[in-house]
């Protein structure tokens, strides 16, 4: 093999490692968006236990297809995984900013979090009517 080949074959094992360590340091992307549209709102949210939904970053608007109802259900998808609604998590006080899609708040992951898994995250789910 020819110093070029050797060289450019270097090249491509060291990019494809620099890429795959940025694709594991970067965050999950957050399954709601849209958060600043809608933070007069979901600061006044408080769910069926009386807890504050929004903590400033945490609550948006999810898209349809991360939301799935089977008539006695309501799953969203968190980071990927897909979570059941509780009757806790719905909303006690507080508007959505946007009737025409489902919104959710997922508190942010942290060191000060005894679960970090996504489902153990979502606090306050609220469906568009009609879910």
């Amino acid at each position: 093999m020819s110093r070029a080949a050797t060289s450019l074959i270097v090249s491509a094992i060291l990019a494809a490692g620099f890429l795959a360590g940025c694709a594991i340091l970067l965050p999950p992307a957050w399954a709601q968006s849209n958060h600043a549209a809608g933070h007069s709102e979901y600061r006044k949210w408080h769910n069926m236990r009386n807890f504050p939904c929004c903590d400033g970053q945490d609550c948006g608007e999810l898209a349809d297809a991360d939301v799935r109802e089977d008539g006695d259900h309501t799953e969203v998808r968190v980071e990927g995984q897909w979570c059941e609604v509780h009757p806790w998590m719905r909303l006690k006080t507080g508007n959505a900013p946007n009737w025409a899609a489902n919104h959710a708040c997922v508190l942010a992951d942290g060191d000060n979090r005894t679960d970090h898994h996504p489902c153990a995250r979502l606090m306050c789910f609220q469906p568009k009517p009609g879910i």
